[in-house]
């Protein structure tokens, strides 16, 4: 995790109330060195390209030049080392398992309270992610919930081999599948594969769940 006078972060809104009050509320944690903020995904990336000393993106999906997950995931494409929130009024399930597996590192919805929002920040900063409460709820209820269950499953992850604890981690960190691949030197099928092993295992269906079954059992 960056130290204090390290992080910088960008926010892209086209809002500039919503943007103004968000900004606000990320100067009140005393833990950014500076935020920028652009309005446009054009914008976003012409300033990205310009300069990548940036170790948050916070990101609204819906902006006048793009909308939905493909916002996301051109940014995943192209700076995929820089963790991002979303920050949207959407609020489905869908929606927030569509943006993991798109490869956002935390959902925060418009209306959240003081304290969720500091905690999706201070999870993302450290390495981790956050999933909203009401979707961990709706995603988390066919997960085991005892202690009991999640030692079962936490022994389970023994039987991960070593490729797929490699591409768990990076699934961890909001890789999508394509740059998995790359970084891993293999066929993006072959993620897919490893991917549904890794799911079959932790008894999960998709990256929200994982996320959440990996948060339960420490590996996040």
């Amino acid at each position: 995790m960056p130290s204090p006078s390290q992080v910088n972060a960008l926010v892209i809104d086209d809002h500039p109330l919503m943007a103004s009050a968000l900004i606000s509320s990320m100067e009140s944690m005393r833990v950014f060195d500076s935020i920028a903020s652009r309005t446009s995904l054009e914008a976003a990336f012409k300033l990205l390209n310009a300069d990548q000393n940036f170790q948050l993106i916070v990101l609204d999906l819906n902006l006048g030049d793009t909308e939905g997950v493909s916002t996301l995931e051109a940014f995943r494409e192209q700076f995929s080392h820089i963790p991002v929130i979303i920050f949207s009024a959407e609020e489905s399930t869908d929606v927030v398992v569509a943006v993991f597996e798109a490869g956002a590192r935390g959902f925060i919805h418009k209306s959240s309270d003081g304290i969720a929002f500091r905690e999706a920040m201070t999870a993302v900063l450290a390495g981790g992610s956050y999933v909203p409460e009401h979707a961990a709820e709706q995603l988390g209820a066919q997960m085991p919930a005892s202690r009991a269950a999640i030692a079962h499953s936490t022994d389970n992850t023994s039987k991960l081999t070593q490729r797929q604890r490699d591409v768990l981690s990076l699934l961890l960190q909001g890789t999508p599948n394509k740059l998995i691949a790359d970084q891993l030197g293999m066929a993006e099928g072959t993620v897919k594969t490893h991917l549904n092993m890794i799911y079959r295992i932790l008894a999960v269906r998709n990256r929200a769940q994982a996320i959440i079954k990996a948060t339960q059992m420490g590996l996040a």
